[in-house]
């Protein structure tokens, strides 16, 4: 039986293969429109007059729905919501309610 202060070092060995070019660039190109609907929020909201808007992001969710951003960039929705949700919490950590 082990006493409560004793502790296991376990040693994990990790691998991984480069992943193919595609799907590489598949990413790249997720994370370069995720940048992209960043930096239209931080546009749009980081103002001294959008503050009081930043509370609840549900409205900024519904704003950004019909500009028709995710469709131009044809970004699955759940990365273009964590884009904004991301960006209105850089603007402003304490006001991120749902």
């Amino acid at each position: 039986m082990m006493s409560a202060g004793s502790s296991i070092t376990k040693t994990v060995w990790q691998y991984s293969e480069p992943l193919p070019e595609e799907t590489m660039e598949f990413l790249r190109g997720i994370a370069s429109d995720y940048r992209k609907v960043k930096n239209c929020v931080y546009e749009r909201y980081s103002g001294i007059g959008s503050l009081d808007r930043l509370t609840p992001v549900y409205g900024i969710l519904n704003e950004m729905r019909y500009c028709g951003l995710r469709e131009q960039l044809n970004l699955p929705a759940v990365y273009y919501e964590l884009a904004i949700t991301d960006a209105v919490t850089d603007i402003n950590p304490k006001v991120v309610k749902y």
